[in-house]
């Protein structure tokens, strides 16, 4: 049965995700021909009418960033590195400097190309849908058919809530209850928590996410 798996399904008939790698690499080509175009429409603009000096060394060093952002991206292999994410981070607050620096160009002669388009708003714009589509499979995506959440014991968080409360109006308002404490408080049968839960739920009170539906089963992002 050579290429064919146990279940009887041949390696090439199974479906194969792409991974979040894969997907992250296919935007970053896709903003770095994007760049590449907006640069030619300005630098078009720039040869009638002169670009100040103070903008164009900020067209310069954002256009810089977002190449090294790329770059970083186009070099990812078996996941997505902390160091790529901060490397996003960085081109978002260069990005909302570029902003600042566009956001009132008004000379329709200074701005617009011959298609009446406005390359440096939609320059910020491919940046930020660029970055947008990074987070979103970075937070959404999941190249499996095993979902990496549970559902929460809606019942069983009830009932740590219900301990958490009685434990501050009646033993110390200003501590958190310990986890053997919590254990002896709770009233649902045949059913406990683990030390880990114990402390996901306690995280999840003071960033205030103990109401949602689901937990997850790794750190994703």
């Amino acid at each position: 049965m050579s290429g064919i798996y146990k279940s009887g399904v041949k390696k090439k008939d199974r479906e194969v995700l792409p991974t979040k790698v894969t997907l992250v690499k296919v935007f970053g080509k896709i903003f770095h021909k994007e760049i590449s175009q907006r640069v030619d429409e300005i630098s078009s603009i720039h040869r009638i009418n002169n670009i100040d000096s103070e903008l164009a060394f900020e067209l310069k060093v954002f256009v810089n960033e977002s190449y090294k952002c790329i770059n970083k991206v186009m070099s990812l292999k078996n996941g997505i590195s902390r160091e790529c994410k901060g490397q996003i981070d960085q081109l978002q607050n260069s990005l909302m400097k570029f902003k600042f620096f566009t956001q009132n160009l008004t000379n329709s002669t200074f701005t617009i190309n011959e298609d009446d388009v406005n390359p440096w708003d939609i320059l910020a714009h491919d940046c930020q849908h660029f970055i947008n589509q990074f987070w979103m499979t970075c937070d959404l995506y999941w190249a499996s058919k095993k979902l990496p959440f549970r559902p929460t014991e809606r019942e069983l968080k009830l009932e740590f809530l219900k301990a958490v409360i009685h434990y501050s109006e009646t033993v110390n308002s200003k501590r958190f209850p310990p986890y053997l404490w919590i254990l002896k408080e709770l009233k649902t049968p045949k059913k406990s928590i683990s030390e880990r839960t114990y402390g996901l739920w306690k995280k999840q009170l003071d960033n205030e996410t103990f109401h949602h539906f689901t937990q997850p089963r790794k750190k994703i992002r």
